[in-house]
């Protein structure tokens, strides 16, 4: 039986999760229309930027659909870190990457 987090997007400015060593993070490639596995790297961070980076930085970057799909026959931990910043500050476009029209 498999686990899942159904996909979605952050809203926060990003996401850090240190995935362990049982893979189940997929992100969506909108090029292949597919998803990606991304296997777990042992003692890394995944960083995941979300709505609020792709806002800052005009869309230049922009954040990922993801999901977990949990298949492994072993317990699978994620310790996630989401940052959102000061919830007084201003959002607005970062000056070098606004475009000329």
């Amino acid at each position: 039986m498999a686990l899942e987090i159904p996909w979605h997007y952050i809203d926060d400015f990003c996401k850090n999760p240190m995935e362990g060593d049982v893979p189940g993070l997929e992100v969506w490639g909108e090029d292949a229309k597919d998803w990606y596995s991304v296997p777990p790297v042992e003692g890394a961070y995944v960083v995941n930027m979300g709505n609020l980076f792709a806002q800052w930085t005009n869309h230049e970057y922009g954040s990922s659909a993801h999901r977990v799909i949990h298949r492994a026959p072993v317990d699978r931990y994620s310790i996630a870190f989401n940052y959102n910043g000061n919830r007084d500050f201003e959002i607005k476009c970062i000056d070098s990457c606004r475009k000329e029209c």
